[in-house]
């Protein structure tokens, strides 16, 4: 579907390629282009902004770097759809900018994840629970191996914020669980670390399947204190004497 019904401003000043981005963009978060539509061919949108053809490549290739559009080869430059991937990107190259700390990202996840296993006590669908029941087993016949566990753990965790119903937790969670996810494995590594994850996520289950609430807030703050001590526990042990 093309897009040339929309409308846009010629601009003028320096840094044009970021006016020409931030309209688009701006449009797009309006809803007036959609996932799926095409934009109006190059020099058309050189003729609509006033600016050069390396000016609006310049836009595009920004745009497609925040994951906002995809340029197909011979068919034009495409309205992309959403998706967790691009957030998490943002959020890791973000995290990584900033030198956030592992433990900086671990307090971070220790306060969302509370809340999402108690509004997932809450919220959690007869489905629902029975996937997480379902991750649960095969988390325990995994145990073996620790990358395949790890992964399991961290389908887990979101499913429980999918149950939540609410999909700004999704949107939060899954940046900190890319980034987490070399740190969950040393954690898991320690001596008894396999073991006691799993007793974590199945008091977590526990609370999710009776409905309780506190339970469930109990249960993930206890998990994720002891990930955090197994994590310094691994990072003592590594560091040089």
């Amino acid at each position: 579907m093309a897009a040339n019904s929309v409308q846009y401003e010629q601009i003028e000043g320096t840094r044009l390629y970021e006016k020409v981005a931030a309209q688009i963009q701006q449009r797009i978060t309006d809803g007036e282009l959609k996932p799926g539509d095409r934009l109006p061919p190059e020099h058309v949108l050189v003729r609509e902004f006033g600016v050069s053809r390396t000016v609006i490549r310049e836009a595009i290739q920004s745009l497609k770097t925040r994951g906002l559009v995809s340029v197909k080869h011979g068919s034009g430059v495409f309205v992309s759809e959403p998706t967790v991937d691009m957030v998490s990107e943002l959020f890791s190259t973000l995290f990584q900018f900033k030198g956030a700390s592992v433990y900086d990202l671990h307090e971070a996840r220790e306060i969302l994840e509370v809340e999402i296993a108690a509004l997932a006590a809450e919220r959690a669908s007869e489905e629902d629970k029975a996937e997480l029941f379902e991750k649960l087993e095969w988390m325990e016949k995994t145990c073996g191996s620790l990358r395949e566990y790890v992964e399991l753990d961290l389908i887990f965790h979101g499913i429980l914020a999918r149950a939540t119903g609410n999909q700004i937790f999704l949107l939060l969670l899954e940046p900190l669980v890319d980034l987490l996810r070399q740190s969950r494995l040393k954690a898991t590594q320690a001596p008894g670390g396999v073991q006691g994850s799993f007793r974590g996520h199945r008091a977590i289950y526990e609370s999710i399947e009776r409905g309780d609430k506190e339970g469930a807030r109990l249960a993930m703050r206890e998990h994720l204190r002891e990930v955090r001590e197994r994590l310094a526990k691994a990072e003592e042990a590594a560091s040089p004497s």
